[in-house]
């Protein structure tokens, strides 16, 4: 006999029965009366089946009791026993990250806790959890609830302009401020200019791409403030309106010589002299701002002539940084500060040489002072740099010993003849010597003359050293062999004791 699931909806305890007749049959097929067969079917306990279940909610739905919905796909063959289904347990390891589940006495309550409100109209998100259902005799079955969160799109909350000043003689399509829209939903936004409160002065600007500019012409500063109204559209039906009063802007008045003791300001006139120590570019930072203004930048420019070895140098401080593209030759300061904190910067400006040959003439270092809006009149500090003018000192005979006086050398040429042994080819100094120069240990070129040359006058360089080279050059009566190269003192001494006469 096969109850075939007839009676699953028999609980514990409860049964059933099934009656049937039957006859039987002896080998000579002689068949019995028909008797009666009763069996008796034996409830047991069945287990509820828990059904896995899909749940979708928007971001800005209030937190929402979904038991129900849990409990709606989930069921148990005992008979009555699916009315008596509850909700006994969430598995708390398998909680989703998107919202908040409470379980309390049987009741699940799933809220996103406002923390989606990043989700855009075109974005949804998953969550999921586990959890347990039970029947009235304590038989258990687990199930996983998938939670779709759906996107909403948000409204956005405020809307700003920034700078929002405008420097003296505008033009058309001169930059006045950037458009900002605060949104949860991070919505990319178009903005236009819109009739009412506040949309006086709209026909003198325009807004492209959110930066706020000149319309057309020329503005007159005297005549404003002026009023604008903004919309910005999400373009998802969230907008939001916003009047902005922009404002007159007046540059900074920046000065090198702040009381003008020299009677040039903005610019000042300084001295460099070679070896100085790193020296101060101003005689005194003057920097105010008319409106009240923080600075937002400062450009300074080196005009060098010695690029390698001339720097300028500056001590940071109250949040101003260099920008990456600043060298020794340009600074580009920037951070919003105050000009008193500018100022204290830029004073701590130092320019210097680093070399002990560097080339004489004036620098001009070049400020540029920005207050975001205005830029001031471009201050010069005009550096004189003066090189020490002591010479390379040359003695061909240190000790004297040939009977020259001073540095000077004396050699005798003797010319052969049937008469005498010559002398042959002579040097041009004495073994000792001496090469000195204040202004460093290497030398650039040197020249040797020879006056009132005569027809077989012959002067013979020696084998030259990489990197060096030699010419011979008649001026008038004279001889000019130039030696031309970089090389220590040792080399041009070498070179002088070898070229012979």
């Amino acid at each position: 006999y096969d109850p075939n699931g007839q009676f699953e909806l028999l609980k514990a305890g409860e049964t059933s029965t099934v009656t049937f007749t039957y006859t039987v049959r002896d080998a000579q097929i002689a068949t019995s009366a028909a008797a009666t067969a009763t069996i008796t079917i034996q409830g047991a306990n069945d287990a509820p089946v828990a059904d896995n279940d899909s749940i979708s909610i928007n971001e800005d739905d209030p937190a929402l009791d979904i038991t129900a919905s849990l409990l709606a796909g989930d069921t148990d063959a005992d008979a009555g026993q699916t009315a008596t289904l509850v909700v006994s347990a969430i598995d708390t390891a398998t909680l989703g990250t998107q919202g908040q589940v409470t379980f309390n006495s049987g009741t699940v309550t799933y809220s996103t806790g406002g923390q989606l409100q990043w989700l855009t109209v075109n974005d949804s998100v998953e969550d999921q959890f586990i959890y347990t259902v039970e029947d009235a005799d304590g038989n258990t079955a687990t199930a996983t609830v998938t939670i779709t969160i759906q996107g909403q799109n948000d409204l956005p909350t405020d809307m700003t302009l920034s700078p929002r000043g405008l420097a003296a003689n505008s033009g058309e399509f001169t930059f006045i401020g950037s458009l900002q829209t605060d949104d949860p939903d991070a919505d990319p936004y178009e903005y236009t200019l819109v009739a009412g409160a506040g949309d006086a002065d709209n026909g003198l600007f325009s807004v492209d791409f959110g930066s706020v500019q000149v319309k057309a012409g020329v503005i007159d500063v005297g005549a404003g403030p002026w009023s604008i109204r903004v919309q910005a559209d999400d373009t998802h039906g969230g907008t939001i309106t916003k009047s902005f009063t922009i404002l007159p802007n007046t540059k900074p008045d920046f000065s090198l010589d702040a009381d003008n003791s020299q009677g040039a300001a903005p610019d000042v006139l300084l001295t460099y002299n070679e070896g100085d120590a790193p020296i101060a570019i101003h005689d005194g930072i003057a920097l105010t701002d008319p409106d009240g203004d923080n600075i937002e930048r400062v450009n300074v420019f080196l005009g060098a002539f010695d690029m390698a070895d001339e720097e300028l140098t500056v001590t940071l401080d109250h949040g101003i940084t260099l920008d990456a593209s600043s060298d020794s030759t340009m600074l580009l300061l920037r951070g919003s500060a105050t000009t008193a904190q500018y100022a204290e910067v830029l004073e701590s400006i130092r320019y210097v040489h680093h070399s002990n040959r560097p080339t004489a003439g004036q620098r001009s270092i070049g400020y540029e002072v920005s207050d975001g809006i205005s830029e001031s009149v471009f201050a010069n500090s005009f550096v004189d740099v003066i090189p020490n003018v002591t010479s390379a000192q040359l003695d061909l005979d240190a000790d004297d010993s040939s009977g020259g006086i001073g540095s000077s050398f004396n050699a005798t040429f003797i010319e052969t003849s049937p008469f005498q042994t010559g002398s042959g080819p002579i040097p041009l100094a004495d073994v000792d010597l001496t090469i000195s120069d204040p202004n460093g240990s290497t030398i650039d070129s040197m020249k040797i003359y020879v006056r009132q040359v005569e027809a077989n006058d012959v002067i013979t360089p020696p084998t030259l050293p990489g990197g060096i080279s030699v010419s011979q050059t008649n001026v008038g009566d004279d001889l000019v062999v130039t030696f031309t190269g970089t090389a220590d003192h040792d080399t041009y001494k070498q070179l002088i004791r070898g070229t012979t006469f």
